[in-house]
């Protein structure tokens, strides 16, 4: 059997210490770019592969060091830009959600999740920089802000980042997010196996645009396959929810009459009661986005507490493995939303 060829092997190849071909094999910024390069096409003409058990063991040993060297723990910054410090707490349930979660499980692996607010248009990409790092940080994560698919200037080679959802169009960083795509179309699906035949999507513009246009995508998807043309309603989207958006609601009901209304979040039932349409006696009503489920309404459950203990694994594992600045490939995981029944969406008979 020919001889395994190691680190040991490329290190003396390239005159340089075992650690430092490991960081470069690894992409570390920290080594120069030329070094990165030498190394890797050794490793390549000699013939040298990693090895799977032994990076396994190496992570093992790495998050038991985080967790044993660290009492006071590496800070994390959750980088937020709402128009005040705590107004997406304030503002956004689901995002304080997805934070407790996210700071749980930073606090079990060793760190400390802390809030950054870096909204002030007079932020220069340096100072900005500057403050994160004067606070020893070197994991981001990114959660949506107000505004999706925003931008954000930092010097990224600094730091390791996972955004959340859409947090930014450029640049494009590792992420988590729920799959919207999918998830509405199950939404439509499980309307359809409880025996409704006219789903009408009232859809607020923001929803949408946070999943980057899925949702009335995945919507009329499943309509134009499953549904017959008689039964095909155009979805009412609306700015927001409040007495504005009643006449527009009347209107839409009255001239299609959708025997269910899949609302793009849980308070657009209030919106469809200040219509005047009795749920589920004249329309039964199914929500994209819970909050709590408690039995009441029937929809979906983003898991979004699970969602922020899956971003701080996913960050954990790229601090481990020393990756800094903007990927070229990003890597992203979707969150599998939950269906709960709920009595605003009785089955048919």
């Amino acid at each position: 059997m020919p001889e395994r060829i190691t680190l040991q092997h490329v290190a003396a190849d390239c005159h340089l210490s075992i650690s430092t071909v490991s960081r470069a094999l690894r992409d570390q910024p920290r080594i120069p770019a030329a070094t990165r390069q030498r190394v890797v096409e050794t490793a390549k003409r000699l013939g040298w592969r990693p090895d799977p058990a032994l990076g396994a063991l190496i992570a093992l040993r790495q998050t038991r060091r985080v967790k044993l060297t660290a009492p006071r723990g590496d800070v994390l910054a959750f980088l937020t830009r709402w128009k005040t410090p705590t107004l997406w707490s304030e503002r956004s349930p689901f995002l304080a959600e997805y934070f407790a979660g996210a700071q749980a499980r930073a606090e079990a692996l060793g760190y400390r999740l802390e809030n950054f607010w870096l909204h002030s248009s007079q932020l220069t990409r340096k100072r900005g920089t500057d403050i994160l790092r004067a606070r020893g940080v070197r994991g981001i994560v990114l959660p949506v802000t107000s505004r999706p698919f925003s931008h954000l200037n930092l010097e990224w080679e600094h730091f390791t980042v996972v955004m959340h959802r859409s947090a930014l169009a450029h640049p494009r960083h590792h992420f988590i997010s729920t799959d919207h795509f999918f998830d509405m179309r199950l939404l439509v699906r499980n309307t359809r196996q409880l025996g409704y035949k006219r789903p009408g999507l009232l859809l607020k513009k923001i929803s949408d645009r946070y999943s980057g246009g899925c949702l009335e995508a995945a919507f009329l998807h499943e309509q134009r396959h499953a549904y017959a043309s008689t039964s095909h309603i155009p979805p009412l989207v609306i700015e927001k929810v409040g007495a504005a958006a009643v006449p527009a609601v009347r209107r839409w009901f009255r001239q299609h009459r959708p025997d269910v209304i899949i609302g793009s979040r849980y308070e657009l039932l209030d919106l469809v009661d200040m219509a005047g349409i009795r749920v589920p006696e004249q329309s039964a009503f199914v929500a994209f986005q819970l909050l709590r489920p408690n039995g009441s309404i029937a929809g979906l459950d983003h898991r979004e507490r699970d969602a922020g203990t899956m971003t701080i694994n996913f960050l954990h594992q790229l601090l481990l493995r020393g990756e800094r600045g903007v990927p070229e490939l990003p890597e992203g995981m979707l969150v599998t939303s939950r269906w709960c029944d709920g009595q605003t969406l009785p089955k048919r008979t």
